[in-house]
């Protein structure tokens, strides 16, 4: 929690010193905060073992908790949080040593993100790409529809019910997963834009 808010705080700092007035410093207090385990907080073992250790309470150290994972990611694990999004779900942060590719080419491509077009780009040898955004737009149009339907459910409730908080619980679901497709969507977009950027040039990458 601690190292979460002195990382924010430091980026905001950075961000205020360039000019940015929109930057704000942490100022509200979460209910709930993802669990961390950082360096020796854990060990690795092979099969998708993993202990997560809970360290020392008056003075007797606690059993860790257990958890079986399919793949382990090759390479070093610097730190996993246990979050909950839908479902209770563990992420590995880990370097898996590779270096980023040196780009060699030329070509400079400008591009113009949209709400119609997801993405509308030309080459300065004048070829033009543009990628549709209707994925995006529906799955916003269907997220819209529903929140307004639990709205008007939520504001016939008494604040804090149980039947409010059932819709409360109905609409972060809708949310969560509405945000995991449209992160998967704009991702398929933009690889799928450098997939065609390189077909029409001559080089193998191109300068953003």
């Amino acid at each position: 929690m601690c190292h979460k808010y002195l990382w924010s705080r430091d980026n905001t700092k950075r961000a205020k010193d360039k000019g940015v007035s929109t930057a704000r410093y942490p100022y509200k207090q979460k209910k709930y905060y993802n669990t961390k385990w950082a360096k020796d907080g854990f060990k690795v073992y092979e099969k998708g073992k993993i202990e997560l250790s809970l360290g020392i309470q008056e003075g007797k150290r606690q059993q860790p908790i257990v958890i079986w994972i399919k793949h382990i990611p090759v390479g070093q694990i610097k730190e996993i949080e246990l979050i909950y999004d839908r479902k209770l779900v563990v992420c590995l942060s880990y370097d898996d040593g590779k270096q980023a590719e040196a780009i060699n080419g030329n070509h400079t491509a400008a591009i113009d993100p949209g709400e119609i077009h997801a993405i509308s780009s030309i080459t300065e040898t004048g070829q033009g790409i543009i990628i549709t955004g209707r994925k995006c737009r529906s799955i916003k149009r269907f997220r819209n529809k529903k929140l307004a339907e639990l709205q008007r459910k939520m504001s016939k409730c008494k604040k804090g019910s149980r039947q409010w908080k059932t819709y409360n619980r109905a609409k972060q679901y809708i949310l969560s997963k509405s945000d995991a497709q449209l992160k998967d969507a704009l991702h398929k977009t933009t690889k799928n834009f450098c997939r065609l950027v390189r077909r029409t040039t001559s080089e193998s990458c191109c300068h953003w």
